[in-house]
């Protein structure tokens, strides 16, 4: 048997909409226990989910912690976490059942970005027949397999919107480290570190619909954002950064050693959207 936990905010219904009257259509659906993980208090009841609404610990989203509740609202052993802007074949949550075991990873071989948010009947015929509709989408890059552990880039990951393993396989990895706030890069830090644990990484031949989406926060507090968890993580594994963050940190006059000295994300955003106006001690 196998439990669904979807990564839910409220500014995604649209998305979630689409995502689960697709997975109605999914063979194998009726018999998976159904969770929905919402960053806050959910504003939508959805006939087969259960809701698992996660407070915030501090101020910002934090992706373990939605992870956390799923696995912990698991009643089987087999799990799959999808984003609520995912939509897989029909045939997507057998195949994961039949080649799921401990210490390995499941996800997609081709991910696609669609290029607009299109109605139900359209994603569904994108979904099963992809190259008949390419004109509607684009690949969505993924960081290369196996990583890349000297310089850290964008790119999604093997963990990134949809992923199915054991219960077994997260007790052994630890889960997700909760340090990372907000949006970028704890899907990446628990690549690379399951990665150099020795997890398994395979996947299923098929194409995976990214639905499109806006953020719910701003563009430039995303990439604030994004590169605050990128530097964590670089000094984490001793990484590089790639050029692309090196230039969002001259552009805002940041050095290692003033990244070095902010305490949180709330106070770097502080530091860089208020025109440096917190005082570090």
């Amino acid at each position: 048997m196998l439990t669904i936990f979807i990564i839910y905010s409220n500014d995604r219904k649209q998305q979630l909409d689409v995502t689960v009257s697709c997975l109605r259509e999914m063979a194998g659906y009726s018999h998976c226990q159904k969770v929905l993980c919402v960053d806050g208090i959910a504003n939508i009841n959805i006939p087969d989910f259960e809701i698992a609404n996660v407070k915030r610990t501090n101020k910002f989203f934090n992706w373990s912690d939605a992870w956390k509740a799923g696995v912990s609202a698991a009643r089987f052993n087999n799990l799959l976490y999808l984003d609520s802007d995912r939509v897989l074949p029909k045939n997507y949550l057998t195949q994961v059942y039949e080649n799921l075991e401990d210490d390995k990873f499941i996800y997609s071989k081709l991910l696609i970005r669609l290029k607009e948010f299109y109605p139900l009947n359209v994603v569904k015929a994108i979904r099963d027949n992809p190259y008949q509709h390419s004109s509607l989408w684009m690949v969505d890059s993924r960081l290369p397999h196996p990583p890349n552990l000297s310089v850290l880039s964008v790119g999604k990951n093997p963990m990134s919107g949809n992923t199915a393993f054991t219960r077994a396989t997260w007790l052994k990895t630890g889960g997700i480290d909760n340090s990372f706030e907000g949006w970028g890069f704890p899907d990446t830090e628990y690549y690379l570190r399951t990665w150099k644990m020795g997890m398994k990484f395979n996947t299923i031949d098929c194409v995976e619909l990214h639905l499109q989406h806006e953020y719910g926060v701003s563009t430039s507090r995303f990439q604030l954002m994004s590169l605050w968890n990128a530097f964590k993580l670089a000094t984490k594994f001793n990484m590089k950064l790639n050029q692309e963050f090196q230039s969002r940190m001259d552009h805002h006059k940041l050095t290692t050693e003033l990244m070095n000295k902010f305490k949180n994300l709330d106070t770097f955003l502080k530091h860089t959207e208020k025109g440096n106006a917190v005082k570090l001690l």
